[in-house]
């Protein structure tokens, strides 16, 4: 690996006092908000929240140049630069494990995706696997160990796993034409997707110990992988050989599967499913019976229910070991989409909010003790982030 070391400059640290933030005491039943934005940004977009409450995301300076921020759970806010970047790469692509070490994706100058990772004391390093000419980190587990994807010259995916004092492992099953990366989990088990020769896509788990396993559930094929809970569950999609329907999987650490087929029939996945500890899941979809957005809560035992927020289709954007989901609902008003935030605790009460002046509200990660994350825009269309506190 070619990677480039660098002690991030560590401008722009203020504390609480000095960052752009108030926090809204929530009114009888309502939980608190608390807005905020890095110094001298014009648009913030926080991705992930860890157990501590502190948050990671990216941010535009006044020049337009994207940058890295954490907001720690006592309010300071520390930015950085990416290495061999010209910003951050926009969407859920920046993670912060339970020790404060950040991962996630920058663009590079020719414009392709580049990982990076940033450890707890501030040092910056580029994520370049050999041959890559992009990479795609996914996720990091506890121990520091980071996953994701990467392109070689010929524009084959490989997936790839870095371990915590630097060095990167290519990761393909055999007669692999084609690999991507889904998840790891804590104890060093990734999941992920391949395609063969014939161009039909399978699953695989990686061990800690490199033995790479292939699967597909019992009837089955074109298997895509979506993500691994804690516990070693493999969560995916799958065609049903008989039916030709495309259904749901669960595989168990130990390689038995369970399926199901959700309500109207799954025609294609409008975010991405979601799976906790506890092996709940949930996510949306359009259906193929009902031509129209459905969202599911499938319990441990099976039972599958809807999260009904009046007024608006429902998008799950996390759910944490205690069932507790965050996410985000929409109206029309006219011809303009309006999205809001929801929090519907492990009992099921279901909770909407706004922040103060938000014009569209939009959810990005829950932590294990129920903080949401996300950002809304105001009447400027300037974006700004926010912390949901406990309540």
């Amino acid at each position: 690996m070619k990677a480039i070391a660098r002690l991030v400059r560590m401008t722009d640290l203020f504390l609480i006092l000095a960052a752009i933030f108030y926090a809204l005491p929530g009114q009888a039943g309502q939980p608190a908000i608390i807005v905020f934005d890095p110094p001298g940004s014009t648009g913030t977009n926080p991705n992930d929240i860890n157990p501590a409450g502190d948050v990671v995301g990216s941010y535009t300076d006044a020049n337009h140049v994207a940058r890295g921020f954490l907001r720690t759970a006592d309010g300071a806010i520390v930015t950085f630069a990416y290495p061999n970047c010209i910003g951050a790469q926009f969407g859920p692509a920046t993670f912060i494990n339970p020790a404060g070490v950040i991962t996630g994706n920058c663009v590079d100058a020719g414009f392709a995706s580049r990982g990076f990772v940033r450890t707890a004391d501030g040092t910056v390093t580029a994520v370049d696997p050999l041959g890559s000419t992009s990479s795609t980190v996914v996720g990091i587990n506890p121990a520091g160990m980071v996953t994701g994807s990467y392109n070689d010259a010929n524009s084959v995916s490989h997936g790839f796993v870095r371990a915590a004092g630097g060095t990167v492992t290519t990761i393909d099953p055999v007669s692999s034409t084609g690999t991507t990366v889904a998840g790891i989990d804590p104890g060093g088990v990734i999941a992920g997707t391949y395609n063969d020769s014939n161009s039909v896509s399978h699953g695989f788990v990686r061990a800690a110990n490199g033995t790479i396993t292939t699967f597909d559930p019992p009837g089955g094929s074109f298997t895509g992988v979506l993500a691994i809970n804690t516990n070693g569950t493999v969560l995916g999609t799958y065609v049903d050989n008989a039916s030709g329907n495309s259904q749901v999987f669960l595989r168990a650490a130990g390689g038995a599967f369970t399926t199901f087929e959700l309500p109207g029939g799954l025609a294609f996945l409008f975010s991405p499913f979601l799976i906790n500890a506890r092996g709940e899941v949930t996510g949306s979809y359009f259906s193929n019976t009902e031509f129209a957005l459905v969202n599911f809560l499938r319990t441990a035992k099976g039972t599958i229910t809807t999260i009904t927020v009046p007024g608006g289709f429902v998008t799950p954007s996390g759910i944490n070991d205690s069932g507790a989901i965050g996410g985000d609902f929409c109206t029309f008003v006219g011809f303009n989409e309006v999205c809001h935030g929801f929090l519907q605790t492990a009992n099921g009460t279901v909770t909407t909010f706004d922040p103060p002046g938000s014009t569209f509200t939009n959810t990005a990660s829950i932590n294990s003790g129920g903080r949401l994350t996300g950002d809304y825009i105001d009447a400027n269309f300037a974006s700004h982030g926010f912390v949901l506190a406990n309540h």
